[in-house]
């Protein structure tokens, strides 16, 4: 393959995920107040793709030749693919609305990343998981890491939350210099339309309280399915 064709599809892929955002012109978005690229690809993502790498590098001085073909490249090509097709577009914060994230496979299928603020009841600081940590048996609460995004909660009840995980933890801070900026952007924007943060408050009855108090202890995921998770590589190797 030339040397010429990978750099063209990462420029493809980068105009397509930067494009403007879909059913909003840029004077209905209002002035860009700040502008937040990703990761490309996630901690989690890089660390799968570099194990495939080596065991497929490694994989003919490990079986017979005769055993070792181009179907032994396939889990390393999905791999990749699914890397490319869960490259994020930037986030974006106007002064009329907000550009949410979105790998590129959703907005493929026509998924909009623009959110005017018209549309927004609150914006609050938001904690979500990162890495393996839902591979995790303890609970989220449990220490695990978790770093801060923008929490939207629109007017039809859905949640949407921006995030900015850092490239690198130095620091067991949630408050990443990304969202320290964005969250900055987004008071600016509501200062001008004479708006508070959070709008719409609800009131929660001691059951509901007792109800998220319980999900907030469980695991993410469910021991039998970490179990099974774990055991599946070596069940692989030991049948091959």
């Amino acid at each position: 393959m030339p040397r010429h064709v990978p750099l063209r599809i990462s420029i493809i892929l980068r105009r397509f995920i930067s494009g403007p955002a879909v059913g909003a012109s840029v004077d209905q978005r209002g002035p860009l107040l700040f502008e937040y690229w990703p990761l490309p690809f996630t901690p989690m993502t890089v660390a799968g793709l570099l194990l495939l790498a080596i065991v497929t590098t490694a994989a003919p001085f490990a079986f017979p030749r005769e055993l070792f073909g181009w179907p032994c490249f396939a889990p390393l090509l999905a791999a990749v693919l699914y890397a490319i097709f869960q490259m994020p577009n930037p986030t974006r914060i106007y002064a009329h609305g907000i550009e949410v994230s979105l790998p590129v496979w959703r907005l493929m299928l026509g998924a909009h990343p623009y959110i005017p603020w018209a549309q927004v009841r609150n914006v609050y600081p938001a904690a979500y998981e990162i890495s393996g940590a839902s591979m995790s048996p303890f609970a989220s609460s449990a220490g695990t890491l978790v770093h801060t995004g923008l929490g939207l909660e629109l007017a039809d009840g859905r949640r949407r939350v921006a995030k900015f995980t850092p490239g690198s933890i130095r620091t067991f801070r949630g408050e990443t210099e990304g969202f320290s900026h964005a969250m900055a952007a987004v008071r600016e924007a509501f200062a001008a339309m004479g708006r508070t943060l959070v709008s719409d408050v609800r009131s929660y009855s001691d059951a509901e309280i007792l109800a998220m108090s319980d999900e907030a202890r469980a695991p993410l995921l469910g021991l039998p399915t970490i179990v099974f998770a774990f055991f599946i590589p070596p069940a692989i190797v030991a049948a091959v």
